[in-house]
């Protein structure tokens, strides 16, 4: 039997519940790998399953680069990614890679295809032609092609939006938040402040993906795409955060001091609060007098607080207290 595949005892394939590893690549800065993951993996996370989010890939490159992030997703914690194989792969960029001699396919499939599981999935934007999967369909991987940037361009009039259209059709894939209650809660939760019109348009673009989805289920004689996402029970929501969140929390909770203070050491805005953020940029772009008293004071409360005499003492006194 095909490596990848699991099945019953008479021979049929077996539709994997809740235990999967998502791969999604995209051209740097223009195909929105980040913000897809990042819907992915917070809805996920709130329907009870457990996340294990990697940025790989991610290249000090202004634009153009390709990025890749894989993710696990699983009833019980996972603690690595395990093999390199991917059950299902989601090629955002639309169109072929400059630097590849063979131009058949985007460079997410050139890439990552090798990876893909027999029997896994490949989710592609098909918005410049379909690609030759035939090497992949032979290994049983079922591709759907999805004119993503197409639809949000020409139909829905927002290119922006292209990148919920996977996100809807994944969903669909998975037969995951059927009634949508997830998704919509996280998009009124972004865009609510925006304007409904806003999250409506999300929801259509999500609902297109759905569609095209069906349309190749039909098309093929599929009942599923093997794999399957349920909800589960929490008794207390959970959190999605990156590591660099989570050592910020750790070292407060241990006891270190935070060292940004507005209008001290820093001048801090609000998560998410564009409006805030770029006005704070501009007072430091235009007071020069405001940008040299924060990088004064900046340092001298690191050098003041945190000196090796200091640290020093601290790290004693913590060898020495009581257990």
């Amino acid at each position: 039997m095909a490596r990848g595949l699991c099945y019953h005892k008479d021979g049929s394939v077996r539709v994997i519940t809740n235990n999967l590893k998502l791969l999604v690549g995209g051209v740097q800065l223009r195909d929105g790998v980040l913000t897809v993951t990042d819907v992915l993996g917070r809805i996920f996370t709130r329907a009870g399953l457990y996340v294990l989010e990697m940025e790989r890939g991610y290249a000090s490159t202004i634009y153009g680069a390709h990025q890749y992030d894989p993710m696990v997703i699983s009833a019980q914690q996972p603690l690595s990614w395990g093999d390199p194989y991917v059950d299902i792969l989601i090629a955002l960029d639309f169109d072929s890679n400059p630097d590849a001699k063979d131009q058949s396919n985007r460079d997410t499939v050139l890439r990552h295809g090798r990876d893909l599981k027999d029997g896994g999935v490949l989710l592609y934007d098909s918005s410049t032609g379909e690609i030759p999967t035939g090497d992949l369909e032979r290994r049983g991987v079922k591709v759907f092609p999805i004119p993503a940037r197409n639809i949000a361009r020409d139909e829905l009039k927002k290119d922006v939006v292209k990148n919920i259209i996977p996100v809807g059709a994944l969903f669909r894939l998975l037969e995951f938040d059927a009634d949508v209650s997830l998704l919509r809660g996280l998009l009124e939760e972004r865009f609510l402040r925006k304007g409904r019109e806003i999250v409506d348009l999300n929801l259509r673009a999500a609902a297109r993906g759905v569609e095209v989805v069906e349309g190749v289920l039909a098309a093929r004689g599929w009942t599923d795409a093997g794999y399957r996402l349920d909800a589960l029970p929490v008794d207390d929501p959970r959190l999605l955060i990156a590591g660099n969140e989570a050592l910020a929390m750790g070292a407060i909770a241990g006891g270190c001091r935070y060292y940004a203070i507005d209008g001290r050491t820093a001048v801090v805005a609000p998560r998410r609060d564009v409006d805030a953020l770029a006005w704070g940029l501009s007072r430091l772009v235009e007071d020069r007098a405001l940008r040299e008293r924060i990088a004064r004071q900046g340092q001298e409360f690191v050098t003041s607080q945190f000196d090796w005499e200091r640290a020093t003492t601290r790290f004693e006194a913590l060898l020495q207290a009581p257990r």
